[in-house]
């Protein structure tokens, strides 16, 4: 798992720009595409939530399996 902080500082490393936006959630561009975090709740994303995320960043041409490596061993 992972939490909402670490993956908005993985996306920034990964060249992501922040997108501004009024609905409390936050908003990327990743090579032309659109990534939604979301923005209240737990701190600590839902495996719903980040198979969403993951779904967006495939989209962007990130490999499933290369962020499951990236991120495992992140939060609790």
């Amino acid at each position: 798992m992972i939490t909402r902080r670490e993956l908005e500082s993985w996306l920034l490393r990964e060249g992501a720009i922040r997108v501004k936006r009024a609905d409390g959630h936050k908003h990327f561009s990743l090579r032309g595409h659109h990534v939604v975090v979301l923005g209240h709740g737990p701190q600590m994303l839902s495996a719903t939530s980040l198979s969403l995320v993951m779904k967006q960043l495939e989209q962007a041409g990130s490999s499933r399996e290369q962020l499951r490596r990236e991120w495992a061993g992140r939060g609790s």
